[in-house]
């Protein structure tokens, strides 16, 4: 037998004059946030209520109607047509649209409209404001209609420039805001497709990097069409070889004639673009190839265009040399607001100061083994250097950019997250100038985690504990803690630097973790128990002297 379906049935709409509202104390709005009550007043005024109010009717102790209706949900809306009676604006017995509600919570029901309010996507409103404009409407009027700034109208109808595939895309959650906008550069929308495309394969797709490569066409040419000189909008070269010449240009900007980056060889009939320039200029095939020099070349600071002169490509450091290592912390950037400060926060710590060893890269190689083609990660790179401060080596660790998971600690997920390349042997990362006290442990997160009990001691990691054993003393140094990882390689480094130091005449305290190590002391026990465990390992001078900041 078929159960009917039982049906819904809707609150009843009706116009309740003014003055027979009040505000409801079940209205959960508290905090003043959005429109202001006198632009909504404002609003109402030009184009009318254009949403109702929710209503309930007041019962008196008999349980009968006063006439009297509270407002659970629109109380803004009600506020604004109060100031506009108080500004003689509105007649206080002027009928106002209203849903009347009996059953339920007053709560809920104001809890529900606040909540399931969706707000307009961007794409909508980019498209509303398109269709006003059209209208006539200028920025400013458009801007003054829906109480938003001037830029952000022009920013939306920026938009207008975008291929309308790549607006799908994003209407489709297929892209952030933020890198739709960097689209707007270039009006081309083959070519904004094209470097879509292609960024569909690519870790990186920054917006920094999408404007990059939509844009910087002379900073391409500059770099491998070295033998070629600007002239006007174009860069003049033999060939896409680099071999010189004037037969090939490649327009600078873009211009009526086309988008910047595309290029013509006048004397073969070849044409392309600039991963095209990239791709014949350094003799590769594959594309993973290409887009991995690309995403090098944007990673790197270009400089400010010089005289137009030949000049050769520098040649490229040894694999794992120390110059490379140079280069490679030359070419990352401060950790502040990047992944590395959301990695070392995320390990428990919080102490930033004294860190400008750790910079942060946002695509660097790793490649699995000599026969792997190279991929790119975002990496913690820090500065290995020497007693005098020579950088001698770095060390990477590469990050997982979907965030922190305990089973990799925010590491990136790969076989080997961490490497270090240069000359390591006796140097370290350095937090810190290093006088009479200091203390030396293995792992950069170790050395920071205890730095966090003892802020103002300065530290080194040497990075494994083979290295810790050899690490070379400052000839200030009188006492030095050691940092010590809780197993036996820990254990072996431990006592061979205890050994080295006190031949020397330094004073060697051994401090030891409860856990694993003093990283896993913070994250699992927290800073408290962290430093309530150091104050009774290290001598009684030293609790005065250095944990004064950590109180």
């Amino acid at each position: 037998m078929a159960t009917s379906v039982q049906k819904i049935t809707l609150s009843l709409s009706r116009d309740i004059p003014l003055h027979k509202l009040v505000l409801s104390q079940s209205n959960v709005r508290r905090v003043k946030a959005g429109v202001s009550i006198e632009e909504l007043a404002e609003d109402i005024a030009r184009r009318g209520l254009l949403q109702g109010l929710s209503v309930r009717p007041v019962i008196d102790q008999a349980g009968v109607e006063t006439g009297i209706f509270e407002i659970p949900a629109g109380g803004r809306r009600f506020r604004a047509l109060e100031l506009l009676v108080k500004q003689k604006r509105l007649a206080k017995t002027a009928p106002v649209p209203c849903i009347v509600r009996e059953g339920g919570i007053a709560e809920e029901d104001s809890l529900a409209e606040n909540v399931q309010r969706a707000p307009l996507h961007p794409l909508d409103q980019f498209r509303a404001f398109l269709a006003l404009r059209e209208k006539g409407q200028s920025e400013e009027e458009i801007a003054a209609a829906f109480f938003v700034s001037v830029n952000v109208v022009k920013q939306r109808l920026k938009l207008a420039s975008v291929s309308p595939t790549l607006l799908d895309v994003y209407a489709e959650d297929g892209m952030t805001l933020d890198q739709l906008m960097a689209f707007t550069v270039s009006g081309d929308h083959e070519r904004q497709e094209q470097v879509f495309e292609r960024l569909k394969v690519s870790y990186d797709k920054q917006p920094y990097t999408i404007r990059r490569m939509l844009t910087e066409a002379e900073a391409v040419c500059r770099h491998y069409l070295s033998a070629g000189r600007r002239e006007g909008g174009y860069w003049l070269v033999g060939d896409v070889r680099n071999t010189p010449g004037r037969s090939m240009f490649v327009r600078l900007k873009t211009s009526a004639k086309g988008p910047a980056g595309k290029w013509t060889d006048a004397a073969t009939g070849e044409h392309g673009d600039l991963l095209d320039v990239i791709r014949e200029s350094c003799g590769l095939i594959d594309f993973k190839d290409v887009a991995d020099e690309a995403r090098s070349f944007l990673s790197l600071p270009h400089p400010e265009p010089g005289p137009d002169r030949a000049r050769s490509r520098k040649p490229s450091a040894p694999v794992g040399s120390a110059e490379a290592a140079r280069r490679l912390f030359a070419a990352s950037q401060p950790v502040s607001r990047t992944l590395v400060e959301t990695y070392l926060r995320n390990r428990g710590i919080t102490a930033s100061h004294g860190t400008g060893s750790l910079r942060f890269h946002p695509r660097c190689y790793y490649r699995p083994d000599g026969h792997s083609p190279a991929e790119t990660w975002p990496a913690m790179i820090a500065a290995v250097t020497d007693l005098s401060g020579h950088l001698t080596g770095a060390h990477r660790t590469w990050l997982d950019p979907g965030g922190f998971r305990e089973a990799t600690l925010g590491k990136a997920p790969i076989n080997t997250p961490r490497r270090a390349m240069g000359d390591l042997l006796g140097n370290a990362v350095r937090f810190g100038v290093a006088g009479e006290v200091m203390a030396a442990g293995e792992g950069i997160e170790t050395m920071l985690s205890l730095r966090c009990a003892l802020p103002s001691m300065a530290m080194a990691a040497a990075l494994s504990a083979a290295h810790l054993a050899a690490f070379q003393f400052p000839e200030t140094l009188r006492r030095l803690y050691i940092a010590r990882d809780n197993d036996p390689a820990g254990d072996g480094a431990a006592a061979t630097l205890t050994e080295r130091a006190e031949a020397t005449g330094i004073e060697a305290i051994v401090l030891s973790p409860r856990l694993g190590d003093f990283n896993e002391d913070l994250r699992l026990l927290g800073i408290d128990a962290l430093a309530t465990a150091i104050r009774v390992q290290i001598a009684a001078q030293d609790v005065a002297r250095f944990m004064e900041l950590a109180a």
